[in-house]
């Protein structure tokens, strides 16, 4: 498992699992991770420093790609999130510590 915990191990297995290759993710990719982290477009929006009619923009696009500054925006806002969910399960009081190895 890697070194940053068991979300983050999650999260690069989710990321491994798209059909696309980094930097390239369609419009159902991104739909998908969005709902994922439970975030609505509007949400999201706010977190990436756009309107929420851009990210419905580019999640109606299906199967065809979008663009790759958005999909990097994404995948950003995916990191960040996934460590927050590693510190907070770290501070938990009773929960063993992870070993890095």
């Amino acid at each position: 498992m890697p070194s940053g915990g068991p979300v983050t191990y999650i999260q690069s297995q989710f990321l491994r699992s798209l059909r696309t290759l980094p930097g390239d993710m369609t419009g159902d990719e991104a739909r998908v991770i969005r709902n994922g982290m439970r975030l609505s477009a509007a949400k999201l929006a706010v977190l990436i420093g756009t309107d929420r009619s851009t990210v419905y923009r580019f999640e109606k696009r299906g199967d065809r790609e979008v663009p790759r500054m958005y999909a990097h925006a994404l995948r950003n806002v995916l990191r960040e999130r996934a460590q927050e969910d590693d510190e907070s399960v770290r501070r938990r009081p009773g929960m063993p510590k992870l070993d890095a190895k």
